[in-house]
């Protein structure tokens, strides 16, 4: 069992403020797939080109997740909620750690992934990945997440390699009134959410919520239950004001607070943010918005590992129309970053253990308009200065065309750069008292695992894709890419003796394919197929003989879900998600299907109880690690009370 602690002073007020917060009317947000697709392809996405555009004329493979389909999905998380785009890799690790990737490369640090809450960069630059277990949100409060499989490094720079996941929240005016959220089940054991919204001023709107959850262990593969577990406690707040025709005004901020178990013991986490967003549109269709933010975290594993990081970011951004008629878009970035690491006696350490690095940089993009409207061509790129490897280029060129009212065809062309991190360049190992006979290390020293000469991953990469929209109830999009990556990372010796270094060349080969259709007002359906082949080779008389088979064999070549939907009537929602996704070789975890239920009942017009069925078909799988150390997703039952009033 996990250690309880109670909240923290600051998640205490946050949720004596919630309880206290007034209403005025319940919520309001778009609902997304109630849209016919027509008007889906006109909903408008925003993490391709930093620009408000529609999604039927975007030129890149983006799929994007509304409320209602999280909601009828029955995830409980973000990572879960990802599982349903499709050509994205979702693995659970344990019960709150996952690996996440588009395009391959997955790991349990995957680094080619760029992740953005409004608008706020989440990934570390420890390892240049994300920490799933304490990403986390009020889900209902979630408007959309925008998935765009491909690089997008000439807009967000580096980390955007493979893709970016752009989670967008919905503002204090789409969440007025209160809702309370109770559920449990077997594996969450249980989970209890309060938000509520109000107004003040003529313009003034504001929300705040406070939730608590807590995970059950795994089942270890060889039976029993496994050393891992999670409670986790958040609360947050936002606030906005102001039109945007005069300025339009948002503040925002989380805390979280928790515990993780696994095999090295309980590790502490808590962390918060703080995000303040400025917008203000002018004549002739000119925009302006400029955020600043700050993040902060704190993670601790007893005797192996300690981090304290501060993140600071600025961000400017404008767009108008030139005098050509073209669409132009450019900004300037600045990021520093603080952090405090442990040293003798964990085990993994930094030198030096405590580090500042700041990135700089700007973009520009254009958009022109072909052929009266017909298609479009974007030209963009990113410069971007960081401590590492000094001025780093990523341009693009994207172009997309209109054939007729069903057909819409686009192709581009990218480059972009995964840039060194801590891990890379300044990681260590102390050899412990409890690490020397096992490791065959002399008690005491201090093994430099980093390579400070490690270079940017550089990636450039060729897409094309159809969407093809056979009238009012069908959609199918088709997408085919060739990645040519060069520096990517090896690791030179072995275990405690090993080095990084930049020794490997590859390229990945795929295809990805979803089709929508609505056969009925009351039926949808959605489906998915993609095919992934990686190849990746040594060069620079490297003796890494361990990296090519594990990034070959982590990610599944192939993966394919059905996805339905049904209102059989006002009061009653079922929907379900069939997903199979291949066997990883190097992970020795073999091919699964799986199947998610989940039936909402609408006992009256704010009160809604639903019974959710997660990984059906299996008492148990896995999907993550090696046969020595993993640990089994398991088949779960749970059931929610959602009651809104105003």
């Amino acid at each position: 069992m996990l250690n309880r602690r109670p909240l923290n002073l600051p998640t205490k007020l946050l949720l004596l403020c919630a309880l206290g917060a007034g209403a005025s009317h319940a919520d309001d947000g778009q609902d997304l797939s109630l849209l016919g697709l027509e008007d889906l392809m006109a909903v408008q996405v925003t993490g391709v080109t930093r620009r408000a555009e529609p999604l039927g004329r975007t030129p890149a493979a983006v799929y994007v997740l509304s409320a209602e389909d999280i909601r009828r999905s029955g995830a409980r998380s973000i990572p879960e909620a990802l599982r349903l785009v499709p050509g994205l890799d979702v693995a659970r690790i344990n019960t709150s750690s996952y690996a996440i990737s588009a395009r391959g490369f997955n790991s349990s640090s995957s680094d080619k992934l760029q992740v953005l809450l409004d608008g706020r960069s989440v990934y570390t630059p420890l390892f240049s990945g994300v920490f799933w277990d304490v990403l986390d949100t009020y889900l209902p409060d979630i408007e959309r997440i925008e998935v765009i499989r491909g690089p997008g490094g000439a807009v967000w720079g580096a980390n955007a390699v493979n893709g970016v996941i752009n989670i967008i929240t919905k503002t204090a005016a789409d969440t007025q009134g209160s809702q309370l959220l109770l559920a449990a089940g077997t594996e969450q054991k249980h989970e209890a959410a309060f938000r509520s919204g109000g107004r003040f001023g003529d313009t003034g709107r504001v929300r705040v919520y406070a939730q608590s959850r807590e995970l059950d262990s795994s089942r270890m593969a060889g039976g029993g239950q496994g050393p891992d577990g999670q409670n986790l406690q958040q609360a947050g707040f936002r606030l906005g004001w102001g039109q945007v025709e005069a300025g339009k005004f948002t503040v925002s901020g989380d805390l979280y607070d928790g515990q993780n178990l696994d095999a090295n013991g309980v590790t502490e986490v808590d962390g918060g943010n703080l995000v303040g967003h400025w917008k203000r549109a002018w004549q002739g269709g000119a925009e302006t918005s400029g955020q600043l933010s700050l993040d902060s975290y704190h993670r601790r594993i007893p005797g192996i590992y300690i981090e304290q990081r501060r993140t600071y970011a600025a961000d400017l951004q404008h767009s108008l129309t030139a005098i050509s008629g073209n669409l132009l878009t450019f900004g300037l970035s600045a990021q520093l970053t603080e952090d405090e690491t442990g040293g003798p006696p964990v085990a993994i350490i930094f030198t030096p253990a405590d580090q500042s690095l700041t990135t700089y940089g700007g973009f520009v993009q254009d958009e022109i308009a072909l052929d009266g409207g017909q298609g479009s061509l974007v030209l963009g790129t990113k410069v971007e200065h960081n401590e590492y490897t000094g001025v780093e280029f990523q341009p693009s060129v994207r172009a997309g065309w209109r054939l007729n009212d069903s057909w819409y065809s686009w192709g581009s062309v990218a480059r972009a750069v995964r840039t060194p991190n801590r891990l890379n360049r300044e990681l260590g190992f102390f050899c412990s008292p409890v690490f020397a006979g096992a490791l065959g290390c002399t008690e005491g020293d201090t093994l430099l695992l980093g390579n400070p000469d490690f270079d940017s991953e550089q990636l450039v990469a060729y897409e094309t894709g159809l969407r093809w929209r056979a009238g009012p109830r069908l959609l199918v999009e088709l997408t085919g890419y060739f990645n040519d990556y060069t520096e990517l990372s090896s690791f030179e010796g072995v275990g405690i003796n090993g080095r990084y270094a930049n020794n490997f060349d590859g390229q990945g080969i795929g295809t990805e394919i979803n089709a929508s259709w609505t056969p009925t007002d009351t039926v949808q359906l959605s489906a998915y197929y993609s095919y992934l082949e990686l190849d990746l080779k040594r060069q620079g008389g490297s003796a890494d003989t361990t990296t090519e088979a594990t990034v070959e064999g982590n990610s599944p070549a192939n993966q394919a879900g059905l996805r339905a939907n049904w209102q059989p009537g006002p009061a009653w929602n079922l929907g379900g998600q069939l997903r199979y996704v291949d066997a990883l070789a190097r992970q020795q975890v073999p091919s699964y299907a799986e199947l998610d239920l989940r039936a909402g009942w609408w006992l009256r017009p704010e009160l809604e109880l639903a019974l959710v069925g997660q990984n059906l078909l299996q008492r148990s799988h896995a999907e993550f690690g090696l046969p020595s150390a993993r640990l089994e997703v398991e088949r779960a039952v749970l059931a929610e009370l959602r009651w809104s009033w105003q």
